[in-house]
């Protein structure tokens, strides 16, 4: 089991405090945008205690996770109850109608069991290439549900998240042209589509700096080091800088949370080796603006890390916890809208990290047509929506 230590002696110590608070709350009286905002934060944590059950405790549900933090029986049940008492007051149908971007959700047939990926090997660049030149039609996807109603669900969720991929990249761009000497580089797969759609509107004009994609992620990371300890090493660690610094500016934290890591004796060398490597590849001599989509920003912070020039980077979102120091540079507050958008099946399902061969990076496509056909559809879907967002180019 990874060493979550310093998390749970965060999340013990915030998780009470903000239980503390929402009792403390008078909802009849608590004005409606606070009311939302505290809900939201409340159905948040719910969310993000669930998410830990699979991937981090080990533990068979997330009541018990909740209950070993708050260090009460009931724990789950008193957040759950808030998040109830401020839907009602709210006079939302559900915490999903409320919280989420898409409440109601439909699955394609394909995703009744987890698809693996066991297609064609091709270079990471070879195969972006080919996805810059998809997108100009909605491939048929009727074949891929069971239930008419399901496809039109499951097209107005899509329609939904992309519109917020696109939202996302409008408030990006002011950021990457007043930068002209700063070098974006976008975390593959997460920001896939951000990067396909950023070289679109390069392509039709936008001036922009030049674009580097990078895929590095939890699968590059057991490639290099046999297993993911490392991933829960950078987690914990950050928990460990958040337990000293508390709420602070974000270059302090940035400048512990790295210090503290390179202290570590379990830093993998293979891994390192290998980011260092990737980075060197992009030849760019110049800083780093790292784009990513969330929650607590491990492989950016690992980036500013290894970086020779002071860099930076952004998120889509982030843990609420987390808010207060990545206020500047993350756009979308709510945690929800952030687990929808990664469940993009272009961004998940198409293809994953196989192996590096020289100075490549090969990655395996999907073998399975109806997962290309829902990812191709994702990605026509946005391409139109990015030219609507973007209508003045």
């Amino acid at each position: 089991m990874p060493d979550n230590q310093q998390e749970m002696i965060f999340l013990t110590r915030y998780s009470q405090a903000r239980v503390q608070l929402y009792e403390q709350t008078n909802i009849a009286k608590c004005p409606k945008d606070t009311l939302f905002n505290l809900g939201q934060e409340a159905s948040a944590i719910l969310k993000y205690m669930d998410d830990l059950q699979d991937e981090t405790f080990g533990i068979d549900n997330a009541e018990t996770i909740i209950d070993a933090i708050v260090g009460t029986e009931d724990a789950y049940e008193r957040l759950a109850a808030f998040v109830g008492k401020v839907v009602k007051q709210l006079g939302a149908v559900s915490k999903e109608s409320l919280f989420y971007l898409c409440p109601e959700s439909a699955q394609p047939t394909v995703f009744q069991q987890t698809p693996e990926i066991t297609g064609e090997q091709i270079s990471l660049n070879a195969y972006l290439d080919y996805l810059l030149q998809q997108g100009n039609q909605l491939p048929d996807i009727s074949h891929c549900f069971t239930h008419q109603r399901d496809m039109e669900i499951w097209q107005e969720n899509t329609r939904s998240v992309i519109q917020e991929i696109v939202n996302f990249m409008r408030w990006m761009q002011p950021r990457l042209q007043q930068h002209p000497a700063v070098t974006p580089v976008f975390l593959l797969r997460d920001t896939l589509l951000v990067y396909l759609g950023f070289v679109w509107l390069q392509n039709q004009g936008m001036q922009l700096p030049p674009l580097k994609p990078l895929l590095l992620n939890r699968t590059v990371l057991k490639y290099c080091a046999g297993d993911t300890e490392f991933y829960y090493t950078m987690a914990d660690t950050l928990y460990d800088t958040l337990n000293q610094q508390g709420e602070c500016d974000l270059h302090v934290f940035c400048h512990d949370y790295i210090k503290k890591l390179f202290a570590h004796a379990d830093l993998p060398q293979a891994f390192w080796q290998v980011s260092k490597a990737q980075l060197d590849m992009l030849q760019t001599g110049q800083p780093l603006l790292i784009v990513e989509t969330g929650v607590l920003a491990s492989f950016p912070l690992w980036l500013l890390a290894l970086a020779k020039e002071k860099s930076s980077f952004v998120l889509y979102a982030t843990a609420p916890w987390l808010l207060p120091i990545y206020k500047d540079i993350t756009f979308q507050k709510n945690y929800h809208y952030l687990i929808q958008l990664e469940k993009l099946v272009i961004q998940d399902y198409l293809f994953q990290f196989h192996h590096f061969l020289d100075t490549e990076t090969i990655v395996q496509k999907t073998a399975n047509q109806e997962i290309e056909s829902l990812a191709l559809y994702e990605l026509a879907c946005f391409k139109e929506l990015l030219f609507q967002g973007f209508s003045t180019l």
